[in-house]
């Protein structure tokens, strides 16, 4: 699928599917169910971007492909979030300014190589940037949804000799904060 510069509209023939997120059909549904090419109308921020792979044998980490991807498409957008009806968008240099300063965090509160960080929350960016600030300062990730009852977490943490653990919210750090005591590595 290939975008028109000059009108904002695309041909859809056989290129492949137009991404339905981001099009808006520009004729009636009934005029779409013929055989014949469709247009459809993209979003002004959209644009047709090929990345290659990095050299793996010189990028072998999530941390070293991230940095890559910041230096070379820094301004692409990696992730879109929907929060309140509006979406957010983050860039490769928002995500790698993410998280350079969570491991930095990390570094600083003494979490190294083998270390374990829980990560209570919803999927969503904040859960990847803090997966990925533990993986680059050489930390193990454990990642638990939101949902998981406070003797489910006690357990998870408890069992992976967490020493940290990133909560979504307000409810999260409750949790975590009535199973405390039952977990004597978790320090932060």
């Amino acid at each position: 699928v290939r975008l028109r510069e000059a009108s904002g509209i695309e041909s859809k023939n056989d290129d492949g599917p137009a991404d339905r997120g981001d099009a808006i059909a520009s004729e009636p549904v009934a005029a779409r169910r013929d055989s014949g090419p469709r247009l459809r109308r993209r979003k002004a921020w959209h644009r047709d971007v090929t990345m290659q792979l990095p050299d793996l044998s010189r990028h072998d980490t999530t941390a070293k492909v991230l940095l890559h991807n910041a230096a070379h498409w820094g301004a692409e957008v990696v992730l879109r979030e929907k929060e309140y009806g509006l979406w957010k968008v983050y860039t490769w240099a928002d995500t790698r300014a993410r998280v350079e300063e969570l491991a930095r965090g990390l570094l600083g509160l003494g979490i190294g190589r083998g270390d374990v960080v829980g990560i209570i929350g919803r999927n969503r960016p904040h859960w990847l940037w803090a997966e990925l600030a533990a993986q680059a300062v050489g930390a193990v990730s454990l990642g638990i949804y939101e949902d998981a009852l406070a003797k489910e977490v006690a357990y998870l943490l408890g069992y992976a000799e967490a020493k940290l653990a990133f909560v979504e919210d307000e409810e999260q750090a409750d949790k975590v904060l009535e199973i405390a005591d039952q977990l004597p590595r978790l320090r932060w």
